[in-house]
Formats: structure tokens, C-alpha cells, sequence
């Protein structure tokens, strides 16, 4: 995409408006080559404009992050690399939710060390964005100019940095970042050599942490070497287990309903073996029974019903959850009657 920007009618500007939806929010561009002063006044299409960018002269390197008007950048949330050209990175606020969109552009060329590098800066913005704005939503994307696989290139120079993909897939790992490409089964070349030596890699990666749903990802091939890499997603919203609060846990109520529901669970799941093995009359079993209300030496696996421990843990569990649920819900409903009639 370089020096598109001061030619507003150039062929890479025309495929841009082209292969850009109106259902876009965000655009990632890289190797971009402009001045940041012309890049505020840049426009696509849709309502897109630059939020992001970091950005310098040489031949190689720069990167864009274009937005939609109503997903706000959070004031102090821009981050770039130290070397400019290669990371743009912030925190969006979208739909109610903080989002971490970035963009990255790699080191182009074989040196291993380098790339290292500026992926552990990579690494350690999102770690810092997350820490910060207390989200683990992220959207990453751009040229990584580095293949996370072997199986992803049959070019030398995008397979000549096994630190670089190595920490690529730890971060990855660190920050439960998926491939929307190979999670939709899509995982096509992005780069192509132009010549006739057959060379391709897959380069060009957008991977989010975030929960995806009717996921659709399309690879855009066109005249440039690399492809138009597009993904489409639902974001799925996961159920929300809030925390239990330490005043119901002590409150008398809680306490006792509580104490007599364990109770009698042990009654009904827990067995004593060493009442199985001895002979006793009523009176020793009607001494014994009080012993089951305390967990110790009982066993809960019955093979007869395929009950074991694990299941009357996960029962108590969820219901002393709902149990506490049901009494704050309670609570909340007689405090807010009691504001109504004030």
C-alpha cells in the first residue's frame, strides 16, 4: 500500500474501495509507506478512518488500523513499538465491550533476532493492554512475515526464523489467541512470489481470544503479492458466573440451609464400608447413623449407579451456588422494595 495515500485515485486505492463491506469495523493495512500528517485525512470507504497507525519512511514497514466512527478508542490506550512501522495497538470500546485491536507488521527480512524482538514487544503490549483495561477480548492481525507452521511455506525466507515462530505460537498459547483461518478450515496461502518460482506462505494471520460464532473467512487473491484476508464473526457471549459474596456465605440463613443440605447429601450418597463388614444389630446401627453426617472415612463411589465423589462435589458445588443466587436475588428485591417506599 505505499504511497497510496498521497494518490487518492491509484489502482491500490481502487481495490481497497473494491474489496472493503460496508459491514466492515476494522481494517488492518501494512507496509504502509506515508506521512502521518496525510494519514489523519485518509479515506476508504464506509465511514472508515485511520484510529491507528504507526508509520515512517523507509521502503518497508508501517501500519494502519482503520475503524468505524462508533467504536471509540479509549483515551491513553495507543500503543506503538519502539522502532516505528510495526506495531498499532490500542483498546476500543465496542458494543459495551473493551476490545484490544492491533496491528503488526514483521520483520521482513531473515534476521531472526530481530523478529524475536519485536514480537516480545508485541507480547508485552497486549500483556500491559490487558493488565490495564482488565479485558481478555483481543483482536490481532496483520503481516507477520514469519510462518507459524513449516507446513505454512515453501518460501526459505519465511521459514528461517524457528525463534520467531516459536514465540509466535507462545504467544498464541499465553494469550488464548485462535487462527480464525485454520479455525474455519480455511488455511490458505496469503503470499504469493509474483515471479514463476512457485514460492507462497501463509503470512497474513488475524487471531482473536475472543469467543467466535458463525465464523466466515475468505482469502482475496488480486495483483498484489499478498492476498485480501477477510474474516466475518459473531461474537458469542459466554454465560457469567458471578462471584459468591462473603456477607451471604456468613449470613445466619445460608448457614444453616446450607449445613442441613450437605447434611443430607452424606445421608443419602456417602457409606460407611466398615458398617458393610461387621454384623450389627439396630441398636449399634442406630448409634453409628450420626456418624454419617461427617464426610470422614465414607466413600461416595457406588457402582451400582455410577455415582461417584466427583458428581456429589459438582452437586454441592452448583447447588450452593444456587443456593446463594436465590438468597441474593431475595435481598436485593426486599432492599429495593424498601428504597420504593421511602
Amino acid at each position: 500500500m505505499r504511497s497510496e495515500f498521497q494518490i487518492r485515485r491509484g489502482k491500490k486505492h481502487y481495490l481497497l474501495r473494491a474489496l472493503v463491506h460496508r459491514q466492515t469495523d476494522f481494517l488492518v493495512l501494512t507496509d504502509v509507506k506515508a506521512d502521518p500528517r496525510c494519514i489523519q485525512n485518509a479515506h476508504i470507504k464506509w465511514g472508515l478512518r485511520p484510529a491507528l497507525h504507526s508509520l515512517h519512511q523507509d521502503p518497508h514497514g508501517g501500519v494502519v488500523v482503520f475503524s468505524k466512527p462508533n467504536h471509540k478508542l479509549i483515551e491513553g490506550s495507543r500503543r506503538e513499538a519502539d522502532r516505528a512501522g510495526h506495531i498499532a495497538a490500542g483498546v476500543f470500546n465496542v458494543r459495551g465491550s473493551r476490545i484490544i485491536i492491533a496491528g503488526f507488521y514483521g520483520e521482513s527480512a531473515s534476521h531472526d533476532r530481530i523478529s524475536v524482538d519485536l514480537m516480545h514487544e508485541l507480547h508485552n503490549i497486549i500483556r500491559e493492554l490487558k493488565h490495564i483495561y482488565r479485558t481478555n477480548h483481543v483482536l490481532l492481525a496483520g503481516d507477520f512475515n514469519v510462518s507459524a507452521d513449516r507446513s505454512d511455506s515453501n518460501n526459505p525466507n519465511h521459514i528461517s526464523k524457528p525463534r520467531t515462530a516459536r514465540l509466535l505460537r507462545t504467544m498464541m498459547e499465553d494469550h488464548d489467541l485462535i487462527d480464525l483461518a485454520q479455525a474455519a478450515n480455511k488455511p490458505w496461502h496469503t503470499w504469493l512470489r509474483q515471479s514463476n518460482q512457485g514460492q507462497s506462505s501463509r503470512i497474513d494471520l488475524i487471531l482473536t481470544s475472543m469467543a467466535v460464532g458463525d465464523l466466515r473467512v475468505n482469502t482475496t487473491l488480486h495483483f498484489l503479492d499478498h492476498a485480501f484476508l477477510e474474516a466475518t464473526f459473531g461474537q458469542t457471549r459466554c454465560k457469567r458466573t458471578f462471584a459468591m459474596k462473603d456477607f451471604i456465605l456468613g449470613s445466619d440463613e445460608f448457614l444453616i440451609k446450607s449445613h442441613e443440605y450437605i447434611d443430607n447429601c452424606l445421608a443419602q450418597h456417602a457409606h460407611d464400608p466398615s458398617l458393610q463388614m461387621t454384623d450389627l444389630d439396630d441398636h449399634d446401627l442406630e448409634q453409628a447413623q450420626p456418624q454419617l453426617s461427617a464426610d470422614h472415612g465414607k466413600l461416595f463411589n457406588n457402582p451400582d449407579t455410577g455415582h461417584t465423589a466427583l458428581h456429589s462435589f459438582n452437586n454441592i458445588t452448583s447447588d450452593l451456588h444456587d443456593m446463594h443466587n436465590d438468597i441474593a436475588r431475595r435481598n436485593a428485591k426486599a432492599q429495593a422494595d424498601r428504597l420504593r417506599v421511602q
